[in-house]
């Protein structure tokens, strides 16, 4: 009998923090600096669709922990913490940027070009 009362408690506890997890997944995290690319000129080639691009630039943001992927996925990189770069500072030569991976996500988002 004593068993079956600690389960049920086990899981009506369960089933009530369930609707709070999301709060310690979705916690803030720590600010981040992230190379953006801002501007990003391409083209499209006729032949192959291949993203052609001509020129972008970029600038050093601060972000909230939690936005990193989705900025990466944009083609954006962390600032290495041993970088000298601060907020606002052009790092359109930060290894690691791709601006094709930028103009990809514009096409998508169906951002002219």
């Amino acid at each position: 009998m004593m068993r079956r009362l600690v389960a049920a408690l086990a899981v009506v506890g369960f089933l009530a923090a369930l609707p709070l997890m999301h709060l310690a997944l979705a916690a803030p995290m720590e600010q981040v600096l992230v190379c953006h690319i801002d501007d990003v000129e391409f083209t499209v080639a006729p032949d192959t669709g291949e993203i052609l691009v001509s020129s972008f630039t970029a600038h050093v943001i601060d972000v909230n922990g939690n936005s990193v992927p989705a900025h990466e996925g944009h083609g954006d990189v962390v600032v290495p913490t041993d970088s000298t770069l601060v907020a606002g500072d052009d790092c359109s030569t930060l290894e690691g940027l791709d601006p094709v991976l930028k103009a990809q996500s514009e096409l998508e988002e169906g951002v002219p070009e």
